[in-house]
């Protein structure tokens, strides 16, 4: 159940629901932040406010790859919906040049 689930850490008055919902296009997390969970720099996009968790978990699990589905799911979830907007805003930017 997404609701039971934790909020993300970099933003606990959130709820998943709310989340999941909400068009993340701004960085929620800071750069000393980043800096400070040793965050690669070309991860450093407007996802990267759940590598903490996520990397967390995988640390605790000895990285196995049936573990930490959840924080893998939510992540990769904010992957695809970054990348979707990136393909309307081109394809829009290409509509208006014609």
């Amino acid at each position: 159940d997404v609701q039971s689930c934790q909020t993300p850490k970099s933003r606990p008055d959130i709820s998943h629901r709310q989340f999941r919902t909400m068009a993340p296009s701004e960085m929620l997390i800071s750069r000393e932040e980043m800096k400070k969970e040793k965050i690669p720099l070309e991860y450093r996009d407007f996802c990267a406010h759940l590598l903490p968790e996520l990397n967390a978990c995988r640390k605790a699990t000895l990285y196995m790859p049936w573990k930490c589905k959840h924080e893998r799911h939510v992540y990769e979830l904010c992957q695809y919906k970054e990348y979707k907007k990136r393909v309307t805003a081109m394809k829009e930017q290409k509509a208006s040049e014609i």
